[in-house]
């Protein structure tokens, strides 16, 4: 009887850890990542354009954040694909293959740096876009 109330804490202590340990993870994920709503409220809302993503400066390409997310235009294409239509990669996330453009210099004004990144899904195509905090001058 002593052993089996004793495993019972046992597990209750260690499915509390995981669950605590969890919650923490995802909190401090989300720090790293910026919704679409707080993207339009700091750079804008203009309607997604490939070709004027593409020769356009980082604060044009800011601007199209939103509706590039939103739109989901480029969820499900192929990763060989992005770089010819939206130019040569800025930014870095995990590996050199994983698509991303710079949207705010922050090493510019002394703060955070924000990137768009193209996460991979199956069949190297993209299964989601994100706002990634690339890092911080702060």
């Amino acid at each position: 009887m002593k052993s089996r109330s004793g495993r019972r804490l046992l597990y209750a202590t260690i499915l509390g850890f995981v669950l605590v340990l969890g919650v923490s993870a995802r909190e401090y994920l989300k720090k790293d990542y910026m919704g679409v709503e707080d993207a339009t409220k700091r750079w804008g809302h203009e309607t997604f354009d490939p070709q004027k993503f593409k020769s356009g400066d980082v604060k044009k390409r800011a601007s199209m954040v939103s509706s590039l997310i939103e739109g989901k235009t480029l969820v499900g294409k192929p990763l060989s694909e992005i770089r010819p239509l939206l130019g040569e990669f800025s930014g870095h996330y995990w590996n050199d293959n994983i698509p991303t453009y710079i949207v705010e210099e922050g090493w510019k004004t002394n703060s955070d740096t924000w990137q768009l990144v193209f996460l991979p899904g199956q069949n190297q195509t993209v299964r989601e876009i994100k706002i990634h905090k690339n890092c911080c001058s702060r």
